[in-house]
């Protein structure tokens, strides 16, 4: 399959779990007792580090990239982190405020794996 479906297919999935995130942050920290959109927000979330996953993965093929290449391990770990996030925003309510940007910290790095390639 083209590499650019692919790719798109990623950036897809990579907007929607940053609007996942970003709504579970913003709902954590106005009303946390209040559950009636967390379905819908983990639903969203989950759905997107799935598409994330497989396109990643179909990109990876469609280049012929290596698996083991130290930029995609990072890439993996900070998909396993943005995984877990929602856990660690919920459970520590006096970090949820930086979790909002150790979230987009997370993402630029995974940006800069992706476009540098450096190891």
């Amino acid at each position: 399959m083209d590499p650019h479906f692919y790719k798109v297919l990623h950036l897809s999935g990579i907007f929607l779990l940053f609007l996942s995130l970003g709504a579970f942050i913003m709902k954590e920290m106005a009303a946390p007792d209040d559950k009636r959109f967390q379905r819908f927000i983990f639903m969203n979330h989950g759905i997107a580090l799935v598409i994330i996953l497989v396109a990643g993965f179909g990109n990876l093929a469609a280049d012929m990239s290596r698996m083991a290449s130290g930029w995609v391990l990072v890439k993996m770990l900070v998909w396993l982190v943005m995984a877990a996030i929602v856990m660690l925003i919920h459970k520590l309510p006096r970090l949820r405020q930086a979790m909002f940007y150790v979230v987009w910290a997370f993402g630029v790095l995974a940006a800069y794996m992706a476009v540098f390639k450096p190891f």
